[in-house]
């Protein structure tokens, strides 16, 4: 089994890459700016998630069965909105499981200590 990790050089993407490595997954990782200074057994592929098509290669290159997105983009609306529809549409066309990870663009993590389905978004991003 192949994990995508998208943004895997960001601070939950360096977790889970560990994870899914102790799990015994094959992991490829995307970086955006500057590839990571850590020698593995990660693939490594650099990713502008704004770019559909360089997104496309990138999912049909490593075939993944699971890819997930830990990437962070702030207010960008394509990285943070258009990004994880096209990341959807890929999984679904290679039959690969798709987890969108949600962060404190979508919640402050004021007031509260857990969020589900329910709960309105309050981000802190503007």
């Amino acid at each position: 089994m192949t994990t995508l990790i998208i943004g895997g050089s960001g601070f939950l993407g360096t977790e889970l890459i560990r994870q899914a490595r102790a799990a015994g997954h094959r992991t490829a990782a995307t970086y955006h700016a500057t590839a990571p200074a850590v020698t593995s057994e990660t693939g490594w592929y650099r990713l502008d998630l704004r770019d559909a098509e360089s997104l496309a290669v990138v999912v049909a290159e490593t075939r993944p069965s699971l890819i997930i997105n830990a990437s962070s983009g702030g207010a960008d609306w394509a990285t943070t909105a258009e990004a994880p529809v096209r990341l959807a549409m890929a999984a679904r066309k290679h039959g690969s499981r798709f987890v969108q990870v949600s962060t404190d663009a979508v919640f402050s993590g004021t007031g509260r200590a857990c969020y589900d389905e329910p709960c309105l978004p309050d981000p802190i991003t503007t």
